[in-house]
């Protein structure tokens, strides 16, 4: 229960210091009656708020950062009073509307619908939301949870990525001409949704009615080569990150890779916990939603660097692994460390997020790894705003 109005307060303590203070049987009459005045209100409405009835309902518990999702409240008044005076608040910071006032009778229930617009990711608890209700003067205002809403799960929001940043799934001898006369069917892999360009010819009309979607023939070749992309969360990288820009991008552009590699059925593993397992490894595209979960919550609280964790555990990476590395930062150790990786034979690709552009020493140092065959891509979180990466 909580007392709104200080005056109130100041009030019941002149009472009481004066029925102390003063001799006599009336002061403390008064004191008694203004006590009873108080407290019995505040027991009655206290009784009937606790017997009112709540309901929480999300459209759905997973839900893209970014992307609407409507939210029904229920208030159910199951007493034979009257609420004249009733207030929907929460604290989460993803609803819009703080607050909704609203007149209960007795038996009678209402709804009230909202859409909500979560603009990061994480875990957010509906049940931030309370009713509350006070006398008719505001002096003073009682609440409680309206009903445990349970959780809803924001993912990062995916980056619409160019060919030129996808990693490529075919050796440099085995391209086949799109405008080919004829698939080989020898490189028939699975099955897969219609996508722009597709042939008629490659539909799989059965599973195309069964599912109620286009399904495909996959004609393309699988991966030769693994993809293992890790994502830098050490907080020293992060210390001039201001409302979590580039963390936000590095998890979103990590998501988005992993989202378009799985989508047609080619293997990868996203490293995330040097202090755990390390590596989360997926195979198909039900796996997804594993390195999500793992995303989710993922912050800048490690204290070793991405490339110190690559260090450690490129021995165990098969041959010819396809890597790539999301960092905002980068020194002359980092760089000679990724080239030395490349004369392995491992194809790097590098993230460099930044929020200003790269000072000359930076320019010349990925200049130099461009120069050596480690593809560099410089991201900046404007772009993250826009929701691509379009540009580089």
């Amino acid at each position: 229960m909580r007392i709104n109005s200080p005056i109130y307060l100041l009030g019941v303590l002149a009472a009481l210091f004066a029925a102390v203070f003063v001799a006599g049987q009336l002061p403390y009459m008064f004191l008694y009656v203004l006590l009873l005045c108080t407290l019995l209100p505040l027991f009655g409405l206290y009784r009937s708020l606790k017997r009112l009835e709540g309901e929480v309902v999300v459209a759905s518990r997973n839900v893209e950062a970014g992307r609407p999702v409507d939210v029904t409240f229920t208030v159910t008044n199951s007493t034979r009073g009257r609420f004249p005076y009733l207030a929907l608040t929460n604290d989460a910071a993803m609803f819009s509307q703080k607050s909704v006032l609203l007149s209960l009778g007795p038996e009678e229930s209402r709804e009230i619908r909202t859409q909500v617009t979560p603009s990061r990711r994480g875990t957010y608890d509906l049940s931030s939301v309370a009713v509350s209700t006070g006398d008719p003067f505001g002096l003073f205002r009682i609440s409680r949870p309206l009903a445990h809403g349970g959780t809803l799960k924001v993912y990062p929001r995916l980056l619409h990525l160019t060919n030129e940043v996808l990693p490529a799934y075919r050796r440099p001898g085995n391209h086949r001409t799109p405008a080919a006369a004829h698939d080989d069917p020898s490189e028939q892999e699975r099955l897969r949704l219609w996508r722009s360009g597709d042939r008629v010819r490659n539909i799989h009309w059965r599973q195309t009615a069964r599912q109620g979607q286009v399904v495909v023939r996959n004609m393309e070749r699988a991966a030769d080569t693994e993809l293992a992309i890790l994502i830098d969360m050490d907080k020293k990288a992060y210390r001039a990150d201001r409302d979590h820009r580039l963390e936000d991008l590095a998890v979103e552009l990590v998501a988005s890779l992993a989202y378009n590699r799985l989508r047609d059925n080619h293997p990868v593993r996203v490293f995330v916990d040097p202090q755990g397992s390390g590596w989360i490894k997926a195979t198909r595209f039900s796996d997804y939603e594993s390195i999500l979960d793992a995303l989710i919550d993922l912050a800048p609280t490690q204290e070793e660097t991405v490339y110190s964790s690559l260090h450690r555990h490129s021995y165990s990476l098969p041959a010819g692994t396809s890597i790539n590395v999301a960092s905002p930062a980068l020194s002359l150790a980092d760089a000679d460390f990724l080239l030395s990786l490349k004369k392995r034979g491992f194809p790097v690709t590098l993230f460099h997020l930044r929020v200003d552009p790269p000072d000359n020493a930076t320019e010349k140092l990925l200049g130099r790894m461009r120069t050596s065959g480690v593809n560099v891509h410089v991201l900046y979180p404007t772009e993250r705003a826009q929701g691509h990466v379009d540009n580089l």
